[in-house]
This record gives structure tokens, sequence and C-alpha cells, in this order.
């Protein structure tokens, strides 16, 4: 091989290794999005639906389970004043992302029925013209919070 055809063949060695670095990075960061996908789906937020729209499927958020099953244990006025707490921090209308997430989870704290969550529903309709599963979607900015609250409610009996 002459003097020429090795230098030509080391620029293109180096121009190859240049080259592969971003290739081998971008490679490595779709791995891990992936991976970080997988965890996704698997903690319950993936796909169509997830998180609080399972416990929506299962129709706790319906405005008339608790009547229907006589299982709920809070009372109606307790029922109103947690929905009261959702609203009063869910500032949805007027600064995105300046909802109170810990105090709209703290709102579910201590409940001793899944059809509880039915009942807050209910007086939340009543007093506040909206659903309180929208409200709860609307004014949750990450998955993470969504998850903690759907942790929280899935933890409640339901038989």
């Amino acid at each position: 091989m002459t003097k020429t055809g090795y230098i030509v063949l080391g620029s293109s060695l180096l121009l190859l290794g240049i080259l592969s670095i971003p290739v081998t990075r971008a490679v490595q960061r779709g791995g891990i999005r992936k991976r970080l996908e997988e965890e996704y789906e698997a903690s319950g937020g993936g796909g169509r639906h997830g998180g609080i729209d399972d416990l929506e499927m299962q129709g706790v958020f319906d405005v008339d389970l608790y009547k229907r099953s006589n299982k709920a244990t809070i009372s109606l006025v307790e029922a109103r004043e947690r929905a009261k707490q959702v609203y009063d921090n869910y500032d949805g209308w007027w600064i995105q992302g300046d909802d109170d997430e810990d105090a709209i989870i703290n709102a579910f704290s201590g409940l001793g029925h899944l059809h509880d969550i039915s009942k807050i529903a209910d007086q939340y309709q009543q007093y506040y013209g909206d659903s309180l599963h929208s409200i709860i979607n609307k004014a949750f900015d990450n998955q993470s919070q969504k998850n903690r609250l759907k942790l929280k409610l899935s933890a409640l009996p339901n038989d």
C-alpha cells in the first residue's frame, strides 16, 4: 500500500470513529428510553388508560355508585367538605400548573371504602358542576402525582 493509501485509510477510520460516537449515544439513549417506557407501562401509567383512568373504568367516580352499593363510610357533609378541598386547590382556570396536588391528594386521606370517592364525586358535581375525574386529570401536571393518588385510592377496601 502506498503512502497516500495509508493516509486515506487512516482518515476514513478517524472519520468513522468520530461519526460513531453520536450513533452509539443515540442507541444507548434509545435503550434507556425503552426501559423507562417499560417501567412506565408496568406502573399503570401507560397505554390508553392507566393511573386514575383505571379507577374511572371501574366506576369509582360514578356519582350514583355509593347510592347503589350503600358501602360509603363518610357522610354527605364530609364528602362535600372533601369536594370543596379539591375545588379550593384546583386553580386550572387561571394559572396552569398552580394547583396544590398534595392538598388534592390529602382530600382523599382517611377514607374507609373505595365507594367514598363516588360520594365525593357526587358532591363535587352537585356543587361545582364538573366531573371530579376530569378535574383530577386536569389538576395533576405529571403522571407521578396521578399514580400517587391511584395507589392511595386503590389501597381502599372494595368489597
